[in-house]
């Protein structure tokens, strides 16, 4: 299952996942699948879990999801989302007990603008067939699909969530000693994927190819955005950003995440040599 990890500063957003796929008895299925979508330059959305949606590619059927041009604010992408997945699952031709063995759960992070408000706020969520009402994790999956989140007070910019593979208490030490010492973006970014790595190295179905995106506040607050993604490093905060990191460091194709904007987008972009 993916390891997904979601990072907020007061100047930039940071999500990190890897990119692997397993069978059910946990051998290496696919080890560069794309798990990240862009929804409108604001909000970074991965997913852990069932890799098909009714037979589609499940980050394939998560960006054409959010491509719906209906779909205008943060509230209306999180509750689509919700509401697909609960009818897709309800639509699976499978046994019940089939079904409770299969979890999905989608991690956010965004910038969110109250109506009327100039500054932003730090939006958490994940929709998820598998935790309860308190966001406790169950071992059985239910039919539906619940919304969990929550939103940082006005002046509090940091905040941290870990959705599908669980970092260890040890691990998190880890990750919050890097953060302290981190002093550039790239570090930040950085500090996240060796964390991710770090899981890896123990759970068979977490890969050390990891993808990071950046979103950086300066940018959502401009009148008006400029929604270009850049590949880094170095990473900047003067647009959104996408690194991908290779176990291999030396590979010579470079993978970005899903990016959907205002009804379009563009999906399965890679990079390497001509």
């Amino acid at each position: 299952m993916a390891c997904i990890l979601s990072l907020s500063t007061p100047h930039v957003l940071i999500q990190v996942t890897d990119r692997r796929l397993t069978w059910p008895d946990g051998q290496v299925f696919n080890d560069y699948t794309n798990k990240v979508t862009i929804f409108n330059g604001r909000m970074a959305v991965s997913y852990a879990g069932l890799s098909k949606v009714l037979g589609q590619k499940t980050d394939e059927w998560l960006a054409q999801t959010l491509a719906n041009p209906t779909i205008r604010t943060l509230a209306d992408a999180v509750h689509t989302l919700k509401d697909r997945a609960t009818a897709a699952f309800r639509d699976w031709a499978r046994p019940a007990e089939e079904k409770a063995r299969h979890h999905l759960m989608f991690g956010a992070i965004a910038w969110a603008r109250p109506p009327g408000r100039k500054s932003s706020r730090v939006f958490f969520c994940f929709v998820s067939n598998c935790h309860d009402e308190h966001g406790v994790l169950q071992a059985a999956a239910r039919a539906d699909f619940r919304v969990h989140h929550r939103i940082l007070e006005p002046g509090d910019f940091h905040g941290f969530s870990n959705i599908g593979a669980a970092l260890s208490i040890e691990e998190r030490h880890r990750l919050k000693e890097r953060t302290r010492r981190a002093t550039t973006l790239d570090d930040l970014t950085a500090g996240l994927v060796e964390a991710v790595r770090e899981v890896a190295a123990r759970d068979g179905t977490v890969s050390k190819n990891v993808l990071a995106v950046t979103i950086p506040r300066a940018v959502v607050e401009r009148e008006w955005r400029d929604v270009m993604l850049l590949a880094g490093p170095p990473l900047t905060l003067d647009a959104l950003g996408s690194v991908y990191f290779p176990e291999n460091s030396q590979a010579p194709i470079q993978y970005r995440p899903h990016f959907v904007y205002a009804g379009s987008g563009v999906s399965g972009a890679q990079a390497g040599p001509l």
